[in-house]
């Protein structure tokens, strides 16, 4: 390690623990509350002004000020503490112009590595099912054709392509993030698959891409149906078929979901051995009992047990018409997982009779709106699930096919609600405030983290209230109805203040320094990598061949590209035209606590706890060692990326020009309508030569 680098670890050590020591864990925040988190002043109006204090990550007290003179005790009573007060002109004085306080927004469904990518232009509703562009060879080369080789080159790349989904969330004012991810710890918004995200004695939330795997499940399908609804449980028919082909003693009902006999079951070499007893076995026998039948009977276990969170996964995600979309939730039945606390992403081709049934079984449902419409032309029937007593909630999917956060979503989910295709009253429905409660208590609910019980050390999240974690964002007040102004009017560059259990992570730099986060602290945005298209060509950037490539050299390549990187002097640039509403990260300091981090940072000066360097190693990756640019024989040049998406939608006029106009309330020229168009879709359908995998899945699981 060479002097310089020791002098910066050394500096940046203390840097972690002279943090630590000026922003503490306790904070008082002056603004506008929702009328739903204090007692209602005029029936006038839908907030109060009021104040929130948070102390070791929860939220000790929420209080109505009334006048100056209150204003004023709550001063005095908290001198000495950290005091926000987020009004935009800086007064510290009685008035209703402050920023609006809102819990901090939770989205449910993300696909956090490949947000880096921009919308997928060749989504345009031509779907029938999720597993149709899945398989697609033109998807292919658009996803994995760019993501690959080089995300997987070393882990400290893939770190930072987390890193960026935290962080294009958390400028959508996001602060609870459902996705796979590693390396964020730390570092900015809360995962919500992490249990350390919460105060709290629950297991963690389980969030598995797929529920229903088609390939598999057509043995419970063949062969465990018939008994099932012949009046057997799942447990009794897998039972008796596992008795009748196995020579495997005490498997029964009771015992095929326990731990001993999983043990057994897991081993497919016992399997081959004792299951000779049937000649005509199911194809699938084998593989669902050893493979499939642990991970069914596992969430069984863990959904049923008292410190459950929640589970979330796919399901009936597709058209409405698909017959295989249509059959997915029957096969939830068959499992036996039609329990509470099971929820579901998509879920547009769930029947109207299971929607009751999931709403009368305590189940949930995560709305991803753009996603849907994108790929299939259609979405979730929320009106009918709403009718059904299903709580929903929104997720923002991926940046593939879907939007940047959930702050855009609720934009694209007031123009559907406004626009009513399907003419089903949904306006009366789905009010503003329905649709913000959709990212705030919804969620919380959903994964069984909404109630507060301090004595059992259960803090929730989603609310305002006294004993709920104290993860804040404070947002512009632009519309004198607080949930139509997070709904309808709240942009990225409203999006004054995020508060993760107390502690400033981003914000308004005027507020950040108020707080005394002087400006050497954090680093300022919107902040747009100018020259991130044109690196392939004016630099020259090495190119390592996947053939005969190890994980050593592999490893080696990705620092090369990462201290060339780190020695470009890129420019950065702005044309969001926030003009003064300039807002701050905060420095996080965690790479010396990270393995894959630390290594990265020692031999090469790159520090992914920055934005400026996570942006500069994601953009020549994305731009010039992709399979699409450089393995003729995987890839194909047509499909690489030419422009690198920017972390915020106000650098990329293409994207917001789309996402604005997709749903239109008051035209049926928009994309939306366009793509609902059966002639459209059919004769889109007949020239890519789409329709193999749904009538290959409608054969399998025939009724």
């Amino acid at each position: 390690m060479n002097i310089r680098n020791l002098i910066v670890i050394t500096f940046l050590c203390i840097l972690t623990v002279m943090g630590k020591q000026a922003h503490s864990s306790e904070i008082v925040v002056v603004g506008n509350i929702p009328d739903r988190y204090v007692e209602p002043n005029s029936k006038k109006r839908k907030f109060q002004l009021g104040y929130v204090h948070i102390k070791d990550r929860v939220i000790q007290d929420v209080q109505r000020v009334r006048n100056s003179r209150e204003l004023k005790k709550v001063k005095e009573k908290f001198a000495g503490v950290q005091m926000l007060f987020a009004h935009p002109k800086g007064t510290t004085g009685y008035s209703l112009g402050y920023d609006f306080i809102y819990p901090g927004m939770i989205d449910l469904h993300n696909h956090t590595k490949q947000n880096n990518l921009g919308v997928w232009d060749l989504a345009r509703g031509q779907f029938k099912n999720r597993f149709e562009w899945r398989a697609w060879t033109p998807y292919k080369y658009s996803v994995s054709g760019n993501m690959n080789p080089w995300i997987g080159y070393d882990n400290s790349i893939s770190c930072a392509a987390f890193r960026w989904s935290e962080m294009q969330a958390m400028v959508l004012g996001v602060t609870y993030l459902q996705g796979p991810s590693s390396c964020i710890k730390g570092f900015a918004i809360h995962q919500v698959e992490d249990n350390a995200s919460y105060i709290t004695n629950k297991g963690k939330v389980q969030a598995p891409t797929d529920l229903v795997i088609p390939a598999d499940m057509t043995y419970v399908w063949d062969e465990l149906r018939p008994l099932i609804k012949d009046g057997k449980t799942y447990e009794e028919a897998l039972a008796q078929r596992i008795n009748e082909a196995c020579d495997i003693p005490n498997i029964s009902a009771e015992t095929v979901n326990e731990l001993p006999a999983l043990k057994i079951l897991k081993d497919k070499k016992v399997l081959k051995e004792k299951c000779t007893k049937k000649e005509d076995l199911h194809p699938k026998f084998l593989r669902y009992v050893y493979w499939v039948h642990s991970s069914i009977a596992g969430k069984k276990r863990y959904i049923k047990s008292d410190n459950r969170s929640a589970i979330i996964a796919h399901l009936a995600e597709g058209r409405r018409d698909d017959h295989y979309n249509q059959k997915e939730f029957e096969v939830v039945k068959l499992l036996g997982l039609d329990l509470p606390n099971v929820n579901f992403v998509h879920g547009v081709g769930i029947s109207k009779e299971d929607l009751k049934h999931m709403g009368k079984n305590n189940m949930g449902l995560i709305w991803s709106l753009y996603s849907n419409l994108l790929l299939y032309g259609e979405t979730l029937d929320i009106h009918e699930a709403k009718k059904a007593g299903i709580t929903m909630s929104l997720g923002s999917d991926w940046l593939p096919t879907g939007t940047r956060g959930i702050l855009e979503e609720l934009k694209l989910a007031a123009n559907y609600v406004d626009k009513d295709p399907y003419k089903q009253g949904l306006k009366k429905t789905f009010n503003d405030e329905e649709l913000y409660l959709m990212v705030t208590e919804n969620p919380a609910k959903l994964i069984n983290h909404y109630d507060i019980n301090v004595e059992k050390k259960e803090h929730g999240i989603g609310q305002i209230r006294k004993g709920a974690m104290g993860t804040l964002i404070v947002v512009s007040q632009k519309h004198k109805d607080p949930y139509t102004n997070l709904v309808r009017h709240a942009f990225a560059k409203d999006i004054n203040m995020v508060l993760i259990d107390g502690n400033p992570l981003y914000g308004n730099t005027k507020y950040l320094n108020k707080l005394g986060i002087e400006s050497d602290r954090y680093e300022e945005f919107p902040m747009y990598l100018k020259e991130a298209d044109s690196l392939q060509d004016n630099v020259e950037v090495p190119v390592l061949a996947e053939k005969g490539s190890n994980k050593a050299s592999k490893k080696e390549h990705a620092f090369k590209v990462a201290k060339l990187v780190k020695s470009l002097k890129l420019e950065t640039g702005d044309n969001c035209g926030w003009g003064s509403n300039k807002k701050g990260f905060v420095h996080q300091d965690t790479i010396m606590k990270n393995k894959y981090l630390k290594p990265l940072y020692e031999e090469t000066g790159l520090n992914l706890d920055r934005f400026e360097d996570i942006q500069k190693l994601l953009a020549i990756n994305l731009m010039t060692q992709t399979r699409n640019l450089n393995e003729p024989s995987k890839g194909k040049l047509e499909y690489a990326v030419t422009k690198f998406p920017p972390l915020i939608s106000c650098h990329s006029e293409k994207y917001l020009a789309r996402l604005n106009s997709f749903v239109s309330p008051t035209s049926d020229k928009d994309e939306f309508t366009q793509n609902r168009d059966p002639a459209t879709v059919e004769a889109m359908r007949k020239e890519q030569n789409l329709g193999r995998v749904p009538e290959g899945l409608a054969e399998k699981y025939a009724d």
